[in-house]
């Protein structure tokens, strides 16, 4: 399975006034998850992906991805066993004039049997 979804992030926000996507996933693992940021959004946007109220992606809870005309991809563990079956994309968009929409793709991989 592969899940994929575009996130727009409106201009003039912060981190207080951050925007919150809940995206459902079915049960299983997230082996790889990867986020591409528009070129023109110039390390505007900023992105974290919680599971609940945990920051999971990226590790460190201080950080948050950011890129301009890239795409960050990498493989993971993370299991998504009990409910809700969802994370949450989190994030801000610092640009003062344009809204900028990012894409998500991740591949939960169902529970082993």
């Amino acid at each position: 399975m592969i899940y994929s979804w575009n996130l727009v992030f409106h201009s003039g926000r912060t981190k207080e006034t951050e925007e919150v996507y809940e995206v459902e996933l079915d049960p299983g693992v997230i082996t790889k998850l990867e986020i591409t940021f528009p070129t023109g959004c110039a390390g505007l946007v900023k992105v974290h992906i919680n599971d609940e109220i945990h920051q999971v992606f990226p590790t460190n809870p201080d950080d948050v991805f950011t890129g301009n005309g890239n795409t960050i991809a990498f493989a993971t563990y993370h299991p998504i066993f009990e409910v809700p079956y969802a994370l949450q994309i989190c994030g801000w968009n610092e640009d003062d004039t344009y809204d900028h929409t990012c894409l998500l793709y991740t591949s939960p991989s169902p529970r082993d049997s």
